[in-house]
Order: structure tokens, then C-alpha cells, then sequence
């Protein structure tokens, strides 16, 4: 009977480091399973950080850039010029070059390029000495002037309004 009860005393002892065994592999499990967790989570904020503060900058580049060119497009838009001459037309051309050079952004470029297009149409109307064509031309020039200025605003508004979506 010896034997049976040293081969109980076998099993048993198996049985404990099976079991303890089973618990440290577990435990070593959840640890391990919860820092891979732990680092993704952090990683996965980290990134999210990066993301909103490019988007915040975003906002901050296109609400500058529309101030910035706001006040440009006010200057150039102020500055039609009030008595009619080759130079003045000239200069107001120029002025409009060198506006539409400045422009970084490409839908209101194009907006500006069809502007700096009429008023060199005009330029060829004021050289044909037809008063009461280049009166017509003039005035219409203004509207256009106007509904340019809208324009420009209309596409730095939604621009504005895209980057704030975007946060």
C-alpha cells in the first residue's frame, strides 16, 4: 500500500503546478494582453492629437489666408480707378497681376483671372473712343466688381466652413 499513497502524492503535486502553472500563464496573459492594449489605446490618442491639431492649424491657415487676402482684394477693389486713362487702366491691370500672382488658391485664381480678362477687354473698349460703349463697359465693370468681390468671399467662406467640418 505504499506505493498507492506516494503515487497520490505524484499526482497531486502535478495537479498543483498544472493548476498554478494555468494561473501564472493567465495572469502573465492578462498583463501582457492589457499593456498591448494599453500602448494601442495611447498610440490610438496620440494619433487622433496629431490629426485635430493638423485640422486646427488648417482652420487657423484658412481663416489667416482669408483675412489676409480680404484685405488685398479690399485694397485692389477700392482702388478701380475713378478717372479713366491708359495709365490709370494700366496700373489697375497691373495691380490685378500682381493680386492674382499672390493667390494660392486655385478656384478663386481662376474667379480673379476672369476679372483681370474683363478689364483688359475694357482696355481694348476704351481704346476704341466710343464714349457711350466705353460709359456701358464701365458700369458693367462695377457690377462685375461686386459680384467678383462676393465671389471671392463666398469661396474663402467655404473654405473656412470645410475646415471646421473637417474638426
Amino acid at each position: 500500500m505504499k506505493s498507492i499513497k506516494h503515487k497520490n502524492k505524484g499526482s497531486k503535486i502535478i495537479i498543483v503546478a498544472v493548476v498554478v502553472a494555468v494561473i501564472v500563464l493567465g495572469v502573465g496573459a492578462f498583463f501582457g494582453v492589457r499593456a498591448i492594449y494599453d500602448s494601442g489605446v495611447a498610440d490610438g490618442r496620440w494619433l487622433e492629437s496629431d490629426e485635430i491639431a493638423e485640422r486646427v492649424r488648417a482652420l487657423g491657415a484658412a481663416v489667416s489666408e482669408k483675412a489676409n487676402f480680404q484685405q488685398s482684394i479690399n485694397a485692389i477693389f477700392a482702388d478701380v480707378p475713378k478717372e479713366l486713362n491708359v495709365e490709370t487702366i494700366d496700373t489697375y491691370i497691373a495691380k490685378l497681376e500682381e493680386l492674382v500672382g499672390k493667390t494660392k488658391v486655385e478656384s478663386i485664381e481662376t474667379i480673379l483671372q476672369e476679372y483681370l480678362g474683363r478689364w483688359r477687354t475694357f482696355k481694348e473698349t476704351y481704346s476704341g473712343e466710343n464714349n457711350s460703349q466705353i460709359e456701358e463697359s464701365f458700369n458693367g465693370l462695377k457690377s462685375i466688381t461686386e459680384d467678383t468681390a462676393k465671389k471671392i468671399k463666398t469661396q474663402y467662406d467655404e473654405a473656412v466652413t470645410e475646415a471646421i467640418r473637417g474638426l
